[in-house]
């Protein structure tokens, strides 16, 4: 870039001149650090959180070629409520479930664990593990309890949560793999999944070169075996990523968003269970597990999108 033309961006774009200095001089020595020095400008992909704050529209917004009405969610996920909320507490103690956790509870253990009962998947391939861990390991435990075949649950997160030891199940078949979901090849992973299997993804949320998130969209989403059942967690559509997280939890992630962009006018796809858009707008939900269950938790509104491929 020219003289003039670096001239041109100090005079004419805010803090173009920081922005320089940042990435020039600051940038390499700072990120031996495991820091990341970046000027506050529209070419950054962090957010000046002040303009957020001031033009932040927290209005639901359609997704494309989906139908997101509570109508057409709400009586399925009642009769799934129904029939598993009350044997819920009695599965999951024994598998350590904390329901005061900060990670995984309320409306999206409750909605796990029912679709795992309802749906009985032969495979639950999970991405990320931890809390989700214990209530799918109870979830099938109580699907194989009645002489049905047990179900295989494999767990793959390069920072594991729980010890090999920690849950020990009866029936249920564990496979914990201790890796980056990038480092594995991804037909490994795409072969062990299609009808009667669930692919469970709780990931850094960040899309970016060589990320999972990055990994996920590229080469494992596009080319999921038809039938497959996909969750992906931090999720609130149609709901904006909610503002506070930008400004208060400092959470820039962008994996929504590139969610969002994947599923319009994607026919590949139906939207099977957005759970906090039923638990935030549906009355007779709230209702309902108000009378189930008195002690449920009604302000956890759960993050959990769940998705099927066609």
């Amino acid at each position: 870039m020219s003289l003039r033309d670096n001239w041109f961006k100090i005079r004419n774009e805010r803090n173009a001149l920081p922005r320089h200095l940042a990435r020039r001089f600051l940038f390499g020595p700072l990120e031996r650090l495991g820091l990341h020095i970046v000027g506050d400008h529209f070419y950054e992909p962090i957010p000046n959180l002040r303009e957020l704050a001031a033009t932040y529209d927290a209005t639901p917004r359609p997704i494309a070629g989906h139908d997101l009405s509570v109508a057409r969610f709400e009586s399925s996920h009642l009769d799934r409520l129904r029939r598993f909320a009350p044997e819920f507490e009695d599965a999951v103690r024994p598998f350590g479930f904390d329901p005061t956790n900060f990670f995984f509870r309320g409306a999206d253990a409750l909605s796990w664990y029912g679709l795992l009962r309802e749906l009985r998947p032969k495979t639950v391939v999970e991405i990320g593990q931890g809390v989700s861990t214990r209530i799918a390991t109870a979830a099938l435990e109580q699907n194989s309890s009645g002489g049905s075949s047990p179900s295989t649950l494999v767990s793959i997160d390069p920072h594991p949560r729980l010890r090999e030891d920690q849950l020990r199940p009866e029936r249920t078949r564990l496979e914990h793999i201790h890796q980056p979901i990038q480092d594995l090849p991804a037909a490994s992973l795409l072969q062990r999944l299609g009808p009667g299997t669930v692919l469970f993804v709780d990931s850094s949320h960040v899309h970016k070169h060589g990320s999972d998130v990055w990994h996920l969209m590229r080469e494992i989403y596009p080319h999921l075996p038809p039938g497959t059942l996909l969750h992906i967690h931090d999720i609130v559509l149609p709901y904006p990523w909610p503002k506070e997280f930008y400004t208060q939890q400092k959470w820039f992630w962008n994996e929504q968003d590139m969610l969002e962009a994947f599923l319009a006018f994607n026919s590949s796809f139906e939207i099977v269970l957005p759970v906090h858009l039923l638990h935030r707008d549906s009355p007779t939900i709230q209702k309902t597990l108000s009378e189930m269950l008195p002690d449920f938790p009604q302000r956890d509104l759960g993050y959990s999108f769940y998705l099927r491929r066609l």
